[in-house]
């Protein structure tokens, strides 16, 4: 599975388009392909691993950080965020299922 597709027609969100306007949809959110208008979804596993990937860079900086001067803590802290949302561009999706209704 490719990252950022529609994985009914492989319609590829661009980079601006995912970060306006889906990076920050919960992972149990669903919407409509912009290109063949069905249900899509999140990888609920991708998402935990990229939250992984995430959750070590902010925990690294954490353990280094009383070790090291201003300068170095404040082009961290901007390297966790430039690295936080490289990793989240690697998202990828899957076909929405429909919820039963008893």
């Amino acid at each position: 599975m490719e990252i950022r597709n529609c994985p009914h027609c492989g319609y590829r969100y661009p980079i601006n388009k995912y970060y306006k306007t889906l990076m920050f949809k919960f992972v149990w959110s669903s919407w409509k392909c912009d290109n063949c208008k069905k249900d899509i979804t999140f990888s609920f596993n991708r998402r935990i691993l990229i939250a992984l990937g995430s959750s070590v860079l902010l925990f690294g900086f954490i353990v280094i950080k009383d070790s090291i001067n201003i300068y170095w803590c404040v082009a961290l802290i901007i390297l966790l965020l430039i690295g936080s949302l490289l990793i989240f561009s690697f998202d990828t999706f899957k076909k929405a299922t429909k919820k039963k209704q008893n």
